[in-house]
C-alpha cells in the first residue's frame, strides 16, 4: 500500500512542476487513468485503510480536476475570469508564464467544478460576442451615413442609407435623432 502511496505522490509531484502552458491534459489523463486501477488492484485487506481512502480520493480528485484544467486553457480565458475563478476558488494567485499545474491544483477544482465550467462557458460566449463586434465595427468603418433634413420639416433629420449599407446590414439597428437647437 505504501509503495502505491509514494509512486502516486512522486508523480503527481512531477505534474505540479509543470508550466500551465507546458500541460498536456490527454496524457496526464491517461496516465491518471493508470494511477486508479493500480489503486484499485490494491489488496482487499487495505481498501478500509485512511491511507487507501485517502488515496484514492486524491486520484478521483485528480481525475475530475484535469477536464477542467483543459477547459481553462480555452483562448476565450481573460483576466477578468481568472479573477472570477479566484473569487469562486477563494484563493489568490498570477496567471503568468511562471504559473504551474501545480498553482492550479491548489485551488481544488474538483470542488468548484460548476463554478469553473461556468466561467469558461461565459467567455466563450463572450469571446464569440466580442468577434462579432470586431466585424460589425470593420464593416461599418467604411460605411457613410448622412442625415438630411426632413422636405417637410427642417426641424427633423432622417437617416439616409446608401445601397451598401442595405446589402451589408448584419443586424437592425435604431437611431434616435433629436431636433437640432439652433
Amino acid at each position: 500500500m505504501w509503495d502505491v502511496v509514494a509512486m502516486v505522490q512522486t508523480i503527481y509531484a512531477e505534474w505540479r512542476k509543470t508550466k500551465w502552458n507546458d500541460i498536456d491534459v490527454e496524457m496526464l489523463q491517461e496516465e491518471n487513468k493508470k494511477l486508479q486501477k493500480e489503486v484499485k488492484g490494491c489488496d482487499k485487506m487495505v481498501k478500509n485503510w485512511p491511507v487507501y481512502k485517502g488515496l484514492e480520493d486524491a486520484v478521483k480528485n485528480m481525475q475530475t480536476s484535469l477536464p477542467l484544467v483543459e477547459e481553462l486553457h480555452h483562448p476565450a480565458m481573460r483576466d477578468r475570469h481568472w479573477n472570477q475563478l479566484m473569487r469562486a476558488c477563494g484563493v489568490q494567485f498570477t496567471m503568468d508564464d511562471k504559473f504551474t499545474f501545480g498553482g492550479m491544483l491548489d485551488l481544488e477544482l474538483h470542488r468548484f467544478e460548476d463554478d469553473v465550467l461556468e466561467i469558461v462557458d461565459r467567455a466563450q460566449k463572450e469571446l464569440t460576442i466580442e468577434k462579432q463586434l470586431a466585424k460589425l465595427t470593420e464593416t461599418w468603418k467604411v460605411q457613410n451615413l448622412s442625415f438630411p433634413p426632413d422636405p417637410d420639416n427642417a426641424d427633423l433629420f432622417l437617416l439616409a442609407v446608401d445601397e451598401t449599407v442595405m446589402e451589408v446590414r448584419p443586424f437592425f439597428f435604431f437611431v434616435t435623432l433629436q431636433p437640432r437647437v439652433e
